[in-house]
């Protein structure tokens, strides 16, 4: 039924949670015991012209698919010339055809993305993203919807990067089995959150650094709706989300 894999998520978490805070842990520092104390988190770009006001160093993300390529193009050089060196992350969601996504991402490629998240639609075969990702790096997102979806494309080779969002996975014990798994087929991670509550996001972010522990990971991490009188994750300029191990269980913040 609909929603059902992110009611079991929500048990999962919870019961994660209560877990962790009877031994006395952090959710992350329960997940692993050198779980990090903070990642380092992209920041969502909708107007390349607020860039130049800004002195930040944190990865940018940038949605691209919606229009126009020559539009894409566009936006793109206009981030790349605000910000040359920063890591750059793009996110199609899935809104280009296999033949689109390959005009897309070799015009897209001169911009030297760290990665083209989602370019075609969830259920384009694997064989489509292994020829993809010989043009530009590509991540799954919402082709990751569960650990058989995830083993397929490791298992094809298909991408760089996988998505992982512990909210559509399981919660946050199952996604960290599947973090391990495609590190240990060389692929990339990106933790993000489900834009859900502060709860679910700060769980998000005991994922990350629990992973972090063993390998570099990536994350979008920041942003999401107000959960009143529980403030969720924020990043500083450098785009770095601190997690406060002493205090046991999900909530990371400040008291």
């Amino acid at each position: 039924a609909p929603g059902q894999g992110a009611v079991a998520a929500g048990i999962a978490l919870a019961l994660a949670g209560l877990q962790a805070q009877a031994a006395g842990l952090s959710l992350g520092r329960w997940l692993h015991p050198r779980a990090t104390d903070g990642v380092f988190t992209h920041t969502l770009v909708t107007d390349a012209s607020a860039l130049a006001a800004r002195a930040s160093a944190a990865p940018l993300k940038l949605k691209v698919g919606a229009g126009p390529l020559a539009d894409d193009v566009a936006q793109v050089r206009a981030v790349r010339a605000a910000r040359p060196h920063a890591a750059l992350r793009l996110d199609a969601n899935g809104a280009w055809t296999p033949a689109e996504a390959e005009r897309a991402l070799a015009a897209l490629a001169a911009f030297a993305p760290e990665w083209v998240e989602q370019p075609v639609p969830r259920d384009t075969p694997a064989a489509v993203w292994r020829a993809l990702r010989q043009i530009a790096p590509v991540g799954a997102d919402e082709s990751v919807g569960d650990a058989a979806q995830l083993q397929a494309l490791l298992a094809a080779d298909a991408v760089d990067v996988v998505v992982l969002k512990p909210m559509f996975l399981g919660g946050p014990r199952a996604t960290v089995a599947l973090g391990r798994a495609a590190r240990a087929a060389g692929v990339r991670i990106c933790v993000t959150h489900a834009l859900g509550s502060a709860l679910e996001r700060w769980a998000a972010v005991h994922v990350a650094c629990a992973l972090a522990a063993d390998g570099p990971v990536s994350a979008g991490l920041a942003g999401g709706p107000a959960t009143p009188g529980r403030p969720g994750p924020s990043a500083d300029e450098a785009g770095w989300i601190a997690l406060d191990h002493a205090r046991p269980g999900v909530e990371g913040g400040p008291a």
